[in-house]
């Protein structure tokens, strides 16, 4: 018996469908299902039984079931304790973002405050940094998505709208503000990190189009290489059009807000609930709040100087 083999038991047993368990889990059906009947060899019981399409615990699973459970929250309840020991013996923060150009200058600022602290860096997407997490690999993780899940505490602190950026010959290089139903025949760049496929998708489904993305990428360089060569038009939160700017001050490039404001651009912090950290993990997590607080405040500024109307 493998604990691999009691999780893949623990997910058939939740969803009750050896397809939707396999699809959940990353692996083939055919395999799930010869997981599941070497466990219920090695047991010497049937925990499962078949009925229209839909497979059920037997009573012997539903019993083991309560056991599985038990043994992996003692499990999780062990690996807590010995991360909270290890964290509080050490001068070390570990950090994820799915935001890839935001750490760097956050890190280099505290760094220059606190250099006796060792920092652990990783870019993940968002459903990893919610595995790593969950199983301790990381303290904090910096995203641009609002985090749901009942281990997780997700405290938003930058919201800011969306705007349109494209190349300064392009016909919007005229408008202050352009509607999404202009946007059925244009070539998008998707920004992986603040707006991703699946946003630019809600946008087209809202206005009755069928986005065209020519290009995928969570690099501000080749976007703005990109964005002169005239290749699309790329949706950019104001607090990354900020940096943009910042970055590439002769970038042939213009930005202009939308009529028709989609869902504001968020960066949120996200830790573990009810996790005993460290002083110096507390220190990095107010400095953090304060440094988000920090770029809401000097967006909005950033609005009112460049883009009123």
């Amino acid at each position: 018996m493998e604990l691999l083999q009691l999780q893949y038991f623990q997910t058939v047993a939740r969803l009750e469908n050896l397809t939707k368990a396999s699809q959940e889990l990353y692996i083939t059906q055919p395999n799930l299902s010869v997981s599941i009947a070497r466990l219920e060899e090695s047991i010497g019981v049937p925990l499962f039984f078949h009925r229209k399409g839909q497979i059920k615990l037997t009573e012997y699973g539903k019993i083991f079931l309560e056991y599985v459970d038990n043994a992996f929250m003692e499990l999780e309840s062990g690996m807590t304790k010995i991360h909270e020991m290890y964290e509080l013996s050490q001068k070390q923060i570990s950090v994820a973002t799915s935001i890839n150009d935001l750490l760097p200058d956050l890190l280099k600022s505290f760094s220059q405050k606190n250099p006796y602290v060792h920092i652990r860096q990783f870019n993940f997407s968002l459903k990893q940094i919610i595995e790593h997490l969950i199983n301790h690999n990381v303290a904090f993780a910096i995203t641009s998505e609002q985090i749901t899940h009942p281990k997780i505490d997700w405290l938003p602190f930058v919201e800011t709208e969306k705007m349109l950026l494209f190349n300064n010959n392009h016909p919007f290089a005229s408008k202050t503000r352009i509607s999404i139903y202009d946007l059925s025949k244009e070539r998008f760049i998707c920004d992986t990190s603040r707006a991703d496929e699946t946003f630019i998708e809600s946008i087209g489904r809202k206005a009755g189009f069928i986005p065209h993305i020519v290009c995928e990428s969570n690099d501000n360089k080749l976007a703005v290489d990109l964005l002169e060569a005239n290749f699309g038009i790329l949706f950019v939160s104001a607090s990354a059009l900020m940096r943009i700017q910042a970055l590439f001050p002769s970038a042939q490039v213009k930005a202009a807000r939308l009529k028709d404001s989609p869902e504001n651009a968020v960066i949120g912090i996200a830790r573990l609930k009810n996790y005993q950290f460290s002083e110096i993990s507390h220190k990095f997590f107010s400095y953090v709040t304060n440094y988000l607080s920090q770029i809401n405040l000097d967006t909005q500024q950033f609005l009112l100087k460049h883009y009123s109307e």
